[in-house]
């Protein structure tokens, strides 16, 4: 067995996401009084977000040292931090009502600008996968084409699940100009 070959090693699976602070930094202007209110509610569930681990999230460098530490040269970033106006979790949190689609629409994007320069400090190591919403499919198409500009490698789809009638399934035609894009 040759000893000097090396295997090639990519997460598919890693998970990063700013800080509330970082986030801040990305929000618009016309949302900081409103962010100030949600941050100073709001409190974290996941105990892993809650210890000095947390900082892999957000950290480029440390984050860079651990995973070629680990041989790993290259991530698929999923998200794992509380975007701004976020009750929990992206991921697992239902989908958005009309009185907080504008909110956690900016808090996704928050998130994706974040995520966009994160990424952008280690070029070729990283594929965010950008966030979106399904309430409204202009804003969805608007946040697919920035992402592909700003060089985010695809995008997250929110689940949609039954006790959200105000979204419809994925299966709805009305996303067809959705996947037209991707």
């Amino acid at each position: 067995m040759d000893t000097t070959s090396r295997y090639t090693l990519i997460s598919a699976d890693g998970h990063a996401g700013g800080s509330p602070d970082q986030y801040r930094t990305y929000l618009e202007a016309q949302y900081l009084e409103q962010f100030d209110e949600w941050r100073g509610r709001y409190r974290n569930p996941f105990r892993d977000l809650q210890n000095d681990g947390r900082t892999r999230n957000w950290d480029s460098d440390r984050r860079l040292n651990d995973l070629h530490a680990d041989g790993v040269v290259a991530e698929v970033l999923f998200p794992n931090t509380i975007p701004p106006f976020f009750p929990t979790g992206a991921i697992i949190a239902p989908a958005p009502a009309a009185h907080d689609f504008d909110l956690r629409l900016a808090g996704l994007r928050a998130h994706n600008r974040w995520l966009a320069d994160f990424c952008s400090k280690a070029p070729g190591q990283r594929a965010g996968l950008a966030q979106i919403l399904l309430n409204d499919v202009d804003a969805a198409l608007d946040d697919v084409r920035w992402a592909k500009q700003n060089g985010l490698a695809g995008i997250l789809l929110p689940g949609v699940s039954p006790d959200t009638p105000w979204i419809d399934p994925l299966f709805s035609r009305k996303y067809d100009p959705l996947w037209a894009l991707c």
